[in-house]
Order: C-alpha cells, then structure tokens, then sequence
C-alpha cells in the first residue's frame, strides 16, 4: 500500500472516530436528560458511556496527527501506528469483557441464578468500537512496514 493510500485511510478512519465519539458523547448526554440516544445504527451498537467518547476521539486525533505531520515520515506512520494499536488494544479489550459476562452468566446460570444482564461475544463483535478496530489492522501492518523501511534507510 503505497504511503498516499496509507495516509488517506488514516484520514478516513480519523473522521469516523470523531464522528463515533460525538455520537458517543451525544448518546450519553441525552441519557443524562432522560432522552434516548441513537443505539444502533445498520446493526452496528454505539455505546453511551463518557469512557468510550474519550477513548474514541483519542485515536480519532493521532489517526488525524498523520496528516498534521504530512511532511515527516517518521512521525506522520507513527501516528497511523499509535493510532492502530491503540484500536486493536479496544478490541482485546472489549472482547475480554464480554468473555468475562459471559463466563460470569455461564457459572451464575449453573448455580440456578438468572442474569438479566448478558453480554456475548457476539454481540460485543457489533459493538462501534470493535469494528473500527479489525479494520484498523491493516493500518497497523502497514504502518509497521513502513516505519521499519524506514528505520533500516542510513542517516542523510
């Protein structure tokens, strides 16, 4: 993928984090007020919580630090590679979270108890945040390809 490629899909996955943070802190404001919030848009469950905005627009802004330090290499890929890594550590995370609810409903469910709060693995893999993560894994690999190209280039 050639850096131009690489920089414009940073652009693109900056501007869906922000706009996925406002809809974020948007959900959770109007939950605050009793109103409710857009849940899910085309399947895909955005969370209502202040965590997930700051989480959200935080790799929003180091996707966009790629463009803000277009003419230097080194710095514009290693925002597109904090930026990935920081994605796929919210889909580690997030999938470790409902692996633990749903480990938690299975023992509850043995010990003769109901829980109305499950959440599954399935349902997490729907979730804003996890889908914006898988396809920040390109990014990631590509981003790594370049910094190393980069590292192995003598000093000028």
């Amino acid at each position: 993928m050639p850096s131009f490629s690489l920089k414009m899909a940073s652009a693109t996955m900056s501007i869906i984090y922000l706009i996925g943070a406002l809809l974020t802190l948007a959900n959770w404001l109007l939950g605050l007020s009793g109103l409710k919030g857009i849940e899910e848009i085309g399947g895909i469950t955005i969370p209502s919580d202040p965590g997930a905005f700051i989480v959200l627009f935080t790799i929003g802004l180091v996707y966009a630090g790629a463009l803000y330090y277009n003419r230097d290499r080194a710095k514009s890929f290693s925002c597109i590679f904090i930026a990935s890594a920081l994605a796929l550590a919210l889909v580690v995370i997030n999938t470790l979270v409902a692996l633990a609810s749903t480990a938690n409903a299975a023992i509850l469910s043995l010990l003769g108890e109901l829980s109305n709060n499950i959440i599954t693995v399935l349902e997490e893999a729907l979730s804003f945040d996890v889908i914006l993560g898988v396809f920040s894994i390109p990014l990631l690999i590509f981003s790594i390809k370049e910094l190393r190209s980069l590292t192995r280039q003598s000093p000028p």
